[in-house]
């Protein structure tokens, strides 16, 4: 799971995808990772072998999780080394990110605007999504692919007093937690927005 998960935040898409569900599955059993020109030629390698470490079909020569965050390109996403990661994440998060507030907000934001940022989410460039999968990991300690409101604060040492509980407990899968992260002043970039759109109607 974790490797399709890493393979949709690079992409906005996931690997298998057939006309039906046996198709798909079809695909699955098939287990050949494909990664298109289109929407992979920015992407290094360093990423793309962590991948198709984390999805190999067979269980025994699949990277474990634990190992993975011992993955040497993960390092240097969390250490800020990989080319500048700690001035991406600036871009989404902001120079102070204060992530409680931001999930309030995203929990009180229309249905139309979390929409945006979700997409957004799936399409940020590759040092971005590298400073935000290493902050995602780093919390989600029990590697069950979800993290809570509090779990995040906690991490970033933010006071969660002011919290509600419904904000606190929120489970959050990646895709949500990168969707209330994001920077409100980013999703509301034109550019972006015009993406969203064109994603959702494509």
């Amino acid at each position: 799971a974790l490797g399709i998960l890493l393979y949709f935040l690079f992409c906005g898409f996931v690997p298998f995808f057939g006309e039906d569900a046996q198709s798909t599955t079809e695909q699955i059993m098939c287990g050949y990772l494909a990664f298109p020109a289109s929407s992979w030629s920015k992407v290094s390698l360093p990423p793309k072998t962590l991948i198709r470490k984390l999805a190999t079909r067979n269980v025994d020569n699949r990277l474990r999780p634990r190992a993975a965050l011992e993955n040497h390109w993960l390092q240097q996403c969390a250490s800020g080394e990989a080319g500048g990661d700690k001035q991406a994440a600036e871009l989404v998060l902001g120079v102070e990110p204060v992530f409680g507030e931001r999930l309030e907000a995203f929990m009180r934001s229309s249905a139309t605007r979390r929409l945006i940022a979700y997409v957004a989410g799936t399409q940020l460039e590759e040092r971005s999504a590298h400073a935000l999968a290493s902050l995602f990991l780093s919390v989600d300690e029990d590697l069950d692919g979800r993290v809570t409101g509090r779990q995040v604060m906690e991490r970033m040492h933010e006071d969660v007093g002011g919290m509600s509980s419904a904000g606190l407990e929120l489970q959050m899968d990646f895709g949500h937690f990168v969707a209330a992260v994001l920077d409100p002043e980013y999703c509301s970039r034109d550019d972006v927005s015009a993406d969203a759109f064109e994603v959702l109607d494509s």
